[in-house]
């Protein structure tokens, strides 16, 4: 309660660290960040804590509504999984919905945000499975900002991703 009154009302801080608190993470988290465009958060770092997929949908919409940049996102080891559509067709794309979860939630908040996309420096979404088609849509979204993006740390650790892909991409 008291990271998601911050979150809400906030405009200075620029870093949330809620790193191993062993807690899941609410719903209300990402609510308040989407309902607060005057915050400044740079650094998220959400690991070693449970997102479920009812807190993933509003935290992966906050993403999507960034109006400036986030240089860091760490959800290493937060209990995503691959589950969802990776490769919206352009009739989706505009819609994040409650069956898409996991590591394609964020993924199409990214596609939906590339302002967002492009000013990341780093990224960690180790020891969180992914399977072919999450695999891809992530290669997919790295080739298209490949020349643009700021990305200085990429962690993929332990996720099950299909290696040659990533390296080719």
């Amino acid at each position: 309660a008291c990271a998601t009154t911050l979150l809400r009302y906030n405009r200075t801080m620029t870093k949330i660290i809620l790193s191993g608190t062993g807690a899941e993470l609410p719903v209300e988290f990402g609510e308040a960040l989407n309902q607060n465009k005057a915050h400044q958060l740079q650094i998220l770092d959400l690991s070693y804590n449970e997102l479920s997929s009812t807190a993933l949908v509003p935290l992966a919409l906050a993403l999507r509504g960034f109006t400036h940049l986030l240089r860091v996102l760490n959800l290493y080891s937060a209990g995503l999984t691959p589950r969802g559509m990776s490769s919206p067709r352009k009739s989706q794309t505009l819609l994040l919905t409650s069956h898409m979860l996991g590591i394609a939630a964020i993924l199409h908040a990214f596609r939906g945000n590339w302002g967002l996309s492009l000013g990341l420096e780093e990224l960690n979404l180790g020891k969180n499975r992914m399977d072919s088609d999450t695999t891809s849509s992530f290669c997919e979204w790295i080739t298209l900002m490949k020349s643009h993006c700021q990305l200085k740390r990429l962690c993929l650790a332990d996720t099950g991703a299909d290696g040659t892909p990533l390296i080719q991409a």
